[in-house]
């Protein structure tokens, strides 16, 4: 349900954005996307869907899931903030390799925020999923979701928004 409202939601923000964006824009948002997702991936190291599973299943006793669960999260959240330390770290490479950033201390910032919030959105979907608090979660993502396409859209609209306040926005 949750997956479905975001993808819902973005459906119905894509023309609001089509309308005032342009394609440089959407290249923009779609490079510092990728490459956050990428890294994101890098930073979990598979704990949650690999790790997590294996250990949890298996137990019988409700304090050592909890335990599990926790250690999971603390882990993968380490491991996120070693990945944004990296991509903050190589700020300077990037007018090497992507010719066009006129700022890349913004751009790896954006890219290092996106890595956090997406990480941590996956690592606490998952929390919630182990300790069974699925609905918790979905209302959660729902009201990220609207909020995040609010201020989008509004600050398209009403404060000329281009990618940059789109990927801070989302």
């Amino acid at each position: 349900l949750s997956t479905w409202g975001r993808r819902l939601i973005g459906l119905v923000t894509a023309p609001v954005l089509i309308a005032y964006l342009t394609p440089a824009d959407y290249g923009y948002i779609s490079l510092v996307n990728t490459l956050a997702s990428f890294c994101s991936i890098l930073g979990l190291l598979a704990i949650v869907d690999q790790g997590l599973p294996r250990f949890f299943i298996d137990s019988k006793d409700e304090l050592e899931k909890k335990g599990f669960v926790t250690s999971s999260f603390f882990i993968s959240g380490v491991g996120v903030l070693l990945m944004v330390l990296i991509i903050l770290g190589s700020t300077p490479l990037v007018p090497l390799f992507i010719k066009g950033i006129n700022v890349p201390l913004v751009f790896t910032s954006l890219i290092a925020l996106i890595c956090m919030s997406q990480s941590f959105q996956y690592i606490g979907s998952n929390m919630l999923k182990w300790t069974f608090q699925s609905p918790l979660f979905t209302k959660i993502t729902i009201v990220q979701t609207v909020i995040g396409a609010g201020l989008t859209i509004g600050g398209v609209i009403f404060l000329g928004w281009q990618a940059k306040g789109v990927l801070l926005a989302g």
